[in-house]
């Protein structure tokens, strides 16, 4: 039921009917192709990456999307724009992270990143 979902109906029916082998990337089931034996690093990379980032936007954003699905798009842009506004009454600036992502600074301080 979700595989449409991921890859549009074309592909689903495409996969479900021939049972052929596919491009798991070109088809959007895998976000990146990472050579043969570098799968570990590049995850030690992104989760280094993740890490740096305040930890309420991230949750906020990922509680946006797991509400939304299923939701027609007035409900999906009602439900960011109530997470959109619990984050801006947070002690933490936004601005300061706008402003680091300008300066290309992307390790801003976020005290309260916890929320």
């Amino acid at each position: 039921m979700r595989l449409p979902l991921i890859v549009g109906m074309g592909h689903a029916m495409e996969l479900l009917i021939t049972g052929r082998t596919v491009d798991a990337y070109r088809m959007g089931l895998a976000n990146e192709v990472v050579p043969e034996g570098q799968a570990y690093e590049r995850v030690l990379e992104m989760a280094n990456n993740i890490v740096g980032l305040p930890e309420g936007a991230l949750r906020a954003d990922k509680e946006t999307v797991v509400r939304g699905i299923g939701r027609t798009l007035e409900k999906r842009l009602r439900i960011e724009t109530e997470m959109m506004m619990s984050m801006w009454l947070l002690k933490d600036k936004h601005s300061d992270g706008a402003q680091a992502f300008l300066d290309k600074d992307f390790k801003p301080e976020w005290p309260n990143h916890g929320l």
